[in-house]
Parts: C-alpha cells; structure tokens; sequence
C-alpha cells in the first residue's frame, strides 16, 4: 500500500489525486489499497462512471462529452495486485474474535487471483485511455468499505431472524429494482443469532472461510455473492447446512459504496455521468 498525500483542488476542477483522496478519507484509508489506482492522471469535472470499465466505456465517454472515467473493478496494476486486498478476511475474522490459522484460508483465494492475472491482458484499456487522453482511476477497497459501513448499521439494527436483516438491507434504494438480498442457505424463519457481514475483502471468501464463521459460533453469514460449487458444498457439510447464508448481489453491493461516493464528489461540483450503477440518487 502506498502513502498518499495531497492539497484539494479548486470546485468544478478534480485532480485524479483529489478525488481518489475523497475515497480515501471516507473509508477511513490512509494508504492506497493494491486494487486501487490512478491509471491515467489529470483533471476532470464530468466524469463517466461504471462497475467495469473498458475500452468501449471509455470511447462512450468520449462521445457523451466526459473528461474523465472512474472505474470500480480493478484493471491494469489494480487487477495484478488484487490478492493483496484478500488478507482483509484475516482482519475480519480476528476482529470477530476468531482464532487459528486463518491465513491458510485466504491463500488458496490469494494464488487464485495470481493465476488470473496471469492470464489477463491488463493494460489493454490502460493504455486505451492514454491513447484517447483521458484520465482514468478505478476505486474499489474503498467504496466497499464505504458500502460496508452502510451495511453494518442496518445488519447491527436488525431484527433477531434471518427475514429482518433481508428487510433492513432491502430497504437500501439500490435493491429496489432487480436483486435483492436473498437466504440461499438456510431459513428467512431462522433466528440470526451471531451474524458476520463478509463483504470488503476483495472477493467472498468461498465455502472454506464461511464454514469457518459458521464453526466459530456464527449463525448467519452475509456475502455478496458466491460460486456454486462452495454453496453446494456449505448445503452438504453437515457442520455448515443448517446455518444461513444471504447474498446481497453484486451490483447492488457494489452500488451501495459507489452512490456514497459520487454524492460526496457532487457536493463538491462534480458532475459524474453514471452507467450500470444501481439506485443511483
């Protein structure tokens, strides 16, 4: 992680730098994480925004007049040095009072995404916005700490089953169209009794760290999403197939930090054109 330290610009005219600051300070960040970066630097004050970003995107944003493209995903160095996010499950799993080896839990997720970036073409809508001249940065660990935050205070204000933390969580305005929040394991009758939202930690953490909140004395675990194989896996433990898993979605989960995000860089006079952002106020 890299230090960061810059003087805010003047409204209506952004610096990468400032606006990557703003992330930042409202995750509660002082270093940059891996997955996180100013690709191309510059000044903008219309951004384009998006989920994923590529060189498609990047020509839309030409075309409707922005001067600038704020990617969530990672891409470029962020994409390469992702795993170095994924520890966080460690960081979340003692700060839920839980003990052991935990990191021989994340490794196999951590040399998962090393073999991904292996096979990635990674600088290919990089270099796209050199080409095009347009400033470029994507923001990932913190606007999902930033969604995490959101989420935390309703999960903790919920109800004693597993229905009243969907019902919390539903209420957000980015699941009023499409997913929302489901029990893909267990009961929506269930009582939730000690309850983990896992989100902000790169990716989920598949069957094995999931087993290991539900063997620790947690009832229900929050994820954003997960593979099929690992909720196959997590019905057919018997240590594991009695417990509740809800998955809040990708898109909305991700929107939830986003949306905070751009309503903090529009008090500053920003105007982001926004495409595939859920709820977006």
């Amino acid at each position: 992680m890299i230090s960061i330290n810059v003087e805010l610009s003047l409204p209506n005219d952004m610096e990468t730098e400032e606006a990557l600051k703003i992330a930042l300070d409202m995750a509660g960040f002082t270093e940059i994480p891996g997955d996180t970066a100013i690709h191309v630097p510059g000044n903008f004050t219309k951004p384009l925004v998006a989920i994923d970003v590529g060189v498609s995107e990047l020509l839309l944003a030409k075309s409707l007049g922005c001067d600038g493209v704020i990617a969530h995903h990672p891409i470029g160095i962020s994409h390469i040095n992702f795993f170095r996010v994924l520890e966080r499950h460690v960081d979340f799993m003692r700060s839920f009072g839980i003990t052991g080896d935990l990191y021989s839990l994340v490794q196999p997720i951590e040399e998962r995404s090393k073999l991904r970036a292996h096979v990635s073409i990674a600088y290919h809508v990089v270099d796209a916005a050199r080409k095009l001249n347009m400033p470029f940065m994507n923001v990932h660990l913190p606007c999902d700490e930033i969604g995490r935050k959101i989420m935390e205070t309703k999960v903790i204000n919920a109800g004693p089953k597993v229905n009243d933390v969907v019902d919390s969580l539903s209420v957000l305005p980015e699941f009023r169209n499409g997913i929302k929040p489901e029990v893909v394991l267990g009961s929506e009758y269930n009582e939730r009794g000690k309850t983990a939202l896992v989100v902000a930690a790169g990716t989920n953490g598949g069957y094995a760290i999931a087993k290991k909140y539900f063997t620790a004395g947690f009832e229900t675990v929050i994820y954003m999403h997960i593979d099929q194989e690992d909720l196959r896996k997590l019905r057919e433990d018997p240590e594991t197939k009695n417990k509740n898993l809800i998955l809040i979605g990708h898109a909305p989960g991700d929107s939830i930090g986003i949306n905070a995000y751009l309503a903090e860089l529009k008090k500053k006079g920003i105007k982001p054109i926004t495409i595939g952002i859920m709820g977006e106020k």
